[in-house]
């Protein structure tokens, strides 16, 4: 169930998303937002993580972090379920 609230604030919490944002960054996501490919999004796949929405696979998207030389992402957990999107970051945009 979508929250009723459209945005939220998350916390970058390691360097998978580096360059683009940094560990301790606070960014907003909109929860309405629409995924797109190419976009950075709140995924909830256990705890909340950060992660660009690749392509989707079906009704599945695979996800993976801007520094893939550190970030666990659809590489090795495989797609994520559209409904696992808790929200697509809206502020800021990507540094790169």
């Amino acid at each position: 169930m979508r929250s009723l609230r459209p945005l939220g604030l998350y916390r970058v919490a390691g360097m998978s998303m580096a360059p683009s944002y940094q560990p301790g960054q606070i960014l907003i996501g909109w929860r309405w937002g629409r995924a797109r490919a190419g976009r950075v999004a709140v995924i909830r796949h256990g705890q909340p993580i950060i992660k660009r929405l690749i392509h989707r696979i079906h009704n599945d998207w695979w996800v993976e972090g801007d520094n893939k030389a550190v970030s666990t992402d659809s590489r090795q957990f495989g797609p994520i379920a559209a409904s696992e999107i808790e929200a697509v970051i809206i502020w800021p945009k990507p540094q790169s």
